[in-house]
């Protein structure tokens, strides 16, 4: 899958990129992974669609206050979800607790900027 081809339109959930500031975070993040690293992700994004959740805690994880990541070896793209819709904040790599604990608090943040609208 392409970048180009997010939103995915699941048959349980629609998976689209947030928009932050008038900038999508986690495109590019995403459009900075070699294209196995994209494919994987891409298929985490279209299972979530289509099934609706991921049970894999290596795939996918619930990492507090509503954010969860998508996770491929040392990689992550935090999301959040609202109704329907899964928004990805933010790509990052992974780095100990205190680093997560940083990425999940800006994937707060982004959240609450998308959710006003400023874009």
């Amino acid at each position: 899958m392409a970048a180009c081809q997010l939103p995915y339109h699941g048959r349980r959930k629609t998976v689209a990129w947030a928009i932050d500031r008038g900038r999508r975070r986690g495109l590019d993040f995403f459009s900075l992974l070699s294209d196995s690293d994209q494919a994987k992700f891409a298929a985490l994004f279209a299972r979530l669609g289509d099934e609706g959740q991921i049970f894999s805690h290596e795939k996918f994880r619930n990492e507090g206050n509503g954010i969860y990541c998508f996770k491929i070896s040392g990689q992550r793209m935090a999301c959040f979800m609202t109704g329907t819709a899964v928004y990805i904040t933010h790509g990052f790599i992974k780095g100990p607790d205190r680093t997560q604990r940083e990425e999940v608090r800006k994937a707060e943040r982004i959240r609450a900027r998308h959710q006003q609208g400023e874009s």
